[in-house]
């Protein structure tokens, strides 16, 4: 026995109470219903705007090419030139920030006297750091020299870091130091 009345109402496994089939609704309701996805999409699109301001400029730039040169034989204690090269092979000009060594290669390597001399100098926890913010024009190129020296003997590896724009790039060097000759008597 069915209620009276029933009839009336679709009860089928899509019916809602209260809402039309789609394409039924109200002109009203679809005006909102466009609206509301309308603000999503902006509300979307604006996470990837702010998204990109954030991590756009901490991606390396394009065309910028960073080279250490250093001899691959030294002596334990005695001074040798070692190079850092940043050549801007792109179409904007960039800044070298910061020339930055870390706990491993503070260990291996005394670092000191930069070419040319950093705005400022710093240790951070057992590395060093050095502040240039130098511009380096499209085609050209800049080179920082360090007067460094072997603090023990046996195959040094490491990186150094430079930072050119914001995002730091590793630059790796391998020297094989030996110890001095024993002085004769």
């Amino acid at each position: 026995m069915t209620s009276p009345g029933l009839e009336e109402f679709d009860l089928g496994p899509s019916a809602q109470p209260g809402v039309p089939p789609p394409g039924q609704w109200p002109a009203s309701s679809r005006r909102a219903a466009g609206c509301g996805l309308g603000c999503l999409g902006l509300v979307l699109l604006q996470a990837l705007l702010i998204w990109a301001a954030m991590w756009l400029p901490f991606m390396a730039p394009e065309g910028v090419d960073i080279s250490l040169k250093a001899p691959e034989h030294v002596t334990v204690g005695q001074t040798f030139p070692l190079t850092i090269t940043v050549r801007n092979r792109g179409d904007q000009p960039i800044q070298v920030m910061n020339i930055v060594v870390d706990r491993q290669t503070t260990a291996q390597l005394t670092l000191s006297n930069p070419q040319p001399a950093p705005r400022s100098a710093q240790g951070a926890g057992e590395g060093q750091i050095w502040t240039y913010a130098q511009e380096v024009a499209p085609g050209k190129s800049w080179t920082v020299r360090f007067d460094a020296s072997a603090r023990g003997a046996g195959m040094l590896k490491g990186m150094i870091m430079v930072q050119a724009p914001l995002v730091p790039k590793s630059v790796p060097y391998k020297i094989e130091a030996v110890m001095p000759p024993p002085k004769k008597k």
